[in-house]
This record gives structure tokens, sequence and C-alpha cells, in this order.
């Protein structure tokens, strides 16, 4: 079973957060009402709810070209790409994140131009097109290696290795995983070794060894415990619950299904509900629990609404 584990690995970079100094009260007031809806849209985002999302990062951009904020309104054409991305705009999010690109290039702005390239880079790997994909990760390393920024190395490693994977090119794909994660470990980056692992996990996933693959996927799910990271816990739940599933241990599966919904349940994540509750009804059936087959139906009908 196919999993997205291309969401979970790339979220730390999509987006950009604006710090602009204030001038004047007037544009303070509207510097942070861009602000405001900036962080809007990245709660939208984390709770699957792209088109809020969209909506809240145009507010940014139209406010920011109001006031001719070029680092803002570049900020707002890459976060604008990563929603569109997300709901798979191909074509609409490339256009946002070159403009976003162009305006950090004339502004000379080497970690945003990173960040830039790297967004780029996992929209050429989504659309299969990986020559452009390493052309551009190419690009963000060596810009990465010169200014001795050890996270983005090992962030560009990591989305390699997804390039790689994606190609089923396993061998090369875990050599770049295995270098993100020896930088991240010896940083004590826990958010970007987390990642890695997962990435490990959905590798060794595809080799079909599902006990090393459990084995990083609760790594992963450890090292989110220990951040308090609500969002990740319950995708990696999901992840775990769905190895189960093809593992065909469907008690164990469902377990972590409703582990997950239950925090997405709290987190009011209606989108991600949703999802948890098709992956109850499946496995339900499957196990005969008629009654909570039900219930969920009714939950999902409701939440649907």
């Amino acid at each position: 079973m196919k999993k997205n584990i291309l969401f979970v690995v790339l979220l730390s970079s999509v987006f950009m957060l604006s710090c602009i100094p204030k001038i004047d009260i007037k544009e303070s007031s509207r510097n942070q009402e861009a602000d405001d809806y900036t962080e809007k849209g990245k709660k939208a985002f984390d709770l699957g709810d792209y088109e809020s999302a969209l909506k809240y990062f145009q507010r940014t951009l139209e406010i920011s070209q109001t006031l001719d904020n070029q680092k803002d309104i570049a900020i707002a054409y890459n976060n604008l790409g990563s929603t569109l991305l997300a709901l798979c705009k191909i074509d609409e999010a490339e256009i946002d994140f070159q403009k976003s690109l162009e305006i950090n290039r004339k502004l000379k702005l080497s970690d945003e131009i990173i960040t830039n390239l790297n967004n780029l880079g996992r929209l050429y790997t989504q659309k299969d097109d990986y020559v452009k994909a390493k052309e551009v990760y190419g690009e963000a390393l060596s810009i990465s290696k010169t200014r001795k920024n050890t996270e983005q190395t090992a962030f560009i490693y990591n989305n390699l290795g997804l390039c790689e994977l994606n190609q089923n090119k396993l061998k090369e794909a875990r050599e770049f995983f295995i270098n993100a994660s020896n930088i991240n470990r010896s940083e004590d980056n826990k958010t970007g070794f987390a990642v890695n692992t997962l990435n490990l996990g959905n590798l060794s996933e595809k080799e079909k060894k599902y006990e090393d693959a459990l084995n990083y996927y609760n790594q992963a799910l450890n090292i989110h415990k220990q951040l308090e990271d609500s969002y990740k816990i319950a995708i990696d739940l999901n992840i775990i619950g769905a190895l189960y599933e093809e593992m065909q241990r469907y008690s164990e599966a469902l377990e972590y299904f409703q582990r997950a919904y239950g925090i997405n349940e709290k987190l009011r994540a209606k989108d991600r509900m949703k999802k948890d509750l098709q992956n109850i009804i499946r496995v339900a059936d499957i196990l005969n629990k008629k009654e909570l087959v039900q219930s969920s139906q009714e939950k999902l009908k409701l939440i649907s609404e």
C-alpha cells in the first residue's frame, strides 16, 4: 500500500515566514495582518484544509503587494505554490514557486532560494521529471554547502533520496537517507531525524522488510511523542496502521487507525478525520465488526455534510 510519505517529509520546508521590520503604525498594522493570515494559512494547511489555506495565503499576497514588500511577496508566492501542489495543481504551483524564486534571486536571499529550489524539486519529483528535480536539488545543495548550512544540506539529501526512491533506486535512496540522518543525528535535529527515519521505513516496506519498516516507523512515532507534535503523531499512527493492514494484521491496523482518528478529532482536522474513518470502515468490514462499520459510516456522513 502506497503512503504519502512525501507530505510528511517536506512539510517543514513548505513555508516561509515574514520577518520584515516595522516602519510606521499603519504599515506595521498591515504587516501584522499579513502575518496573521500566513499563520492562519499554515494552521489550515496542517489540518489538511488546503482550500482555506489557499484563501489565507492569497490575502497575504494581496496585502504584501499593496505594501510593495518584495520579500513578503516572495513568501506568499512560495506558500501559495506549496498549497497548490498539495491540491495537485502542479502547473499553477510551479508558476508561483518560480515567481518566488525570481524575487529571491533579485534580493540575493540564499536561504529562501534554497527553499524555493527544494519545493521545485519536490514538484518535479511529483511530475516524475527526475532530471529537473536533480538539477534544482543540485543547485540547492551547492548553495547550502557554500553557506555551511548543515540542516539544509541534510534536508536536500533527504529529498534526493525521495527522488531516487520514486524511481525505485533503493540503494541510492538509502545512501541519501542515511547521509541525511547522520547529519541530523549529529546536530540533534530530532524533527529532521524523524523524517529520515520515516523514509527509511518506507524504503524497507518497498523491500518487503516489514519488521524493519515497523521499527523505523515506531522510532519516528516516539520522536514525535517527545516533541509533542500531535499532527505528526497522527500521521505516524496512520502509516503504521497501513503497514499492519498490508501485513494482514487487521486488528492492529484498526487500533492504529482509531488512535489516529482520536487525535485528529481533538485537532478538529475534518479532512484527516474523513480519511481515518474511511480506513476504520475498510478494516472493520474485513474484521466483520458491523456495529463499528455502521457507527463510523454515520460519523463520516455527519462530517461530510
